[in-house]
């Protein structure tokens, strides 16, 4: 479509923003994680912190069928759109074998599952990741599945990823 988002995940230091289990190793490939506060003004001059509507925009320019359910009520999720968006490789659950979440990277938007920090525990990285959007909800995708999922559950002092869009 027209919008412009940032190829990989943010990885600009702030206060309240963490490198999964604190190895700089893991900033440089996956971004940090943020607060929602954190994220808030993250993103470099020019660019903003996307929105709900912004990924849903992006869902339906790759393909994604919308659902009218999420990983909470009154949320919804976007089938197909996830496999679109993952990147070729490291979506892997416990790196079995027999488990293959990559997706096709079809747009070039490299999604790549940094995991989470959640009650001061680093938790799910090469099965889950997730995004702040500006209205604090999540977007997320896991190892298992092809979708965009979204969730409104998660504290603001939960640490996630931040993809940020073009002004």
């Amino acid at each position: 479509g027209n919008q412009t988002w940032m190829a990989e995940n943010l990885n600009i230091q702030t206060v309240e923003s963490w490198c999964y289990d604190n190895d700089p190793a893991n900033c440089a490939k996956y971004g940090r994680l943020y607060t929602w506060e954190a994220a808030m003004s993250a993103c470099p001059a020019g660019w903003r912190l996307s929105t709900r509507a912004d990924w849903d925009v992006l869902a339906e320019t790759v393909g994604g069928q919308k659902q009218e359910n999420g990983w909470g009520p009154e949320e919804h999720s976007w089938d197909y759109a996830g496999k679109a968006l993952k990147s070729t490789s490291g979506w892997d659950w416990n790196d079995r074998d027999d488990t293959d979440g990559n997706g096709t990277d079809k747009y070039g938007f490299s999604a790549l599952p940094g995991g989470g920090w959640f009650r001061n525990d680093f938790m799910n990285i090469n099965r889950d990741g997730a995004w702040w959007t500006a209205e604090a909800y999540a977007r997320g995708m896991e190892c298992v599945g092809d979708f965009l999922a979204e969730a409104s559950f998660f504290p603001k002092d939960a640490g996630m990823s931040v993809r940020c869009i073009k002004n």
